[in-house]
């Protein structure tokens, strides 16, 4: 959430985003999922479970932004800043324009590693992709 060397918010008064985001996903969690029954309690869930998506990708959409960006200086395909470099490779890739390499395939993991991350990072196939494709394995 906050950065670790500033100042707490209990002593300023200010709050910023990650800190709401994280108070309203432990009320939904803590305060108001065990007090519902069946479908409302489920979307109660599904509600806290996006915040939390949405931390997420507020904390790892940089680091996907910069891997894109890499990519879309590394690999010789015709870049529209207008269009998502995975939008532009997919079409490269179906005309045969970029050639399939193991730097290609390398960026194709890290960018899916990032982006379960944000999605469902305890998701069980993440968690052997990290086995297998990091070394040394990716920290959560």
């Amino acid at each position: 959430m906050s950065d670790p060397g500033s100042v707490d918010a209990s002593q300023t008064g200010i709050v910023d985003d990650d800190d709401l985001l994280a108070a309203i996903q432990a009320f939904l969690k803590q305060d108001v999922v065990p007090e519902l029954k069946g479908h409302a309690a489920f979307n109660a869930r599904i509600a806290a479970n996006a915040l939390g998506i949405v931390q997420r990708s507020r904390e790892l959409s940089n680091d996907i932004e910069r891997l894109d960006a890499r990519a879309r200086d590394q690999f010789d395909f015709n870049c529209d800043a207008t269009v998502p470099v995975t939008v532009q490779l997919s079409r490269a890739l179906a005309e045969g324009a970029v050639t399939v390499s193991e730097e290609l395939f390398d960026y194709l993991k890290r960018r899916q590693l990032l982006v379960t991350a944000i999605n469902n990072p305890r998701y069980a196939s993440r968690v052997e992709a990290v086995s297998r494709w990091c070394d040394p394995p990716v920290d959560d």
